[in-house]
């Protein structure tokens, strides 16, 4: 049986969550981007599985999105789910209602420590941060 159950009002339209990843290339550009603004910009957040209603907004699996900027264009976005443990199956609270801090939802904060990119949520434990490998884990 589906869950026909409308999404709440604050997780509709613009916040709704991405139904699947994307890769996309040389995107449009309206107006300009100056030539030496080079870089990525990351953002993460939750976002629901299809089928799957969260009973809050801040619930949720991470998603990473990322735009790479180059030479005044914007060469790519790519959204992703970071591959958690929790994704992967493991619950946080386990069925003896025991709390199990690694499978984070990653769904927080997205930071670089020296080379390395790292998903993060503040409710697991600090060896709980998963790092990106620019494609299959996130983008």
């Amino acid at each position: 049986m589906t869950d026909q159950t409308p999404w709440p009002q604050y997780v509709r339209g613009r916040f709704a969550p991405a139904p699947e990843a994307h890769s996309v290339a040389d995107l449009t550009v309206r107006g300009t981007l100056p030539a030496d603004l080079n870089g990525r910009y990351l953002r993460s957040g939750p976002n629901p599985l299809s089928g799957q209603r969260e009973k809050h907004w801040f619930t949720g699996p991470g998603m990473l999105h990322g735009i790479r900027l180059l030479n005044g264009r914007a060469a790519w976005y790519r959204n992703r789910w970071v591959r958690t443990r929790e994704l992967e199956g493991h619950p946080f609270i386990r069925d003896d209602f025991s709390i199990d801090l690694t499978p984070t939802r990653a769904n927080t904060r997205v930071i670089q420590h020296a080379d390395t990119v790292l998903a993060l949520c503040e409710a697991g434990l600090p060896l709980a941060g998963h790092a990106l490998d620019g494609d299959r884990r996130a983008v």
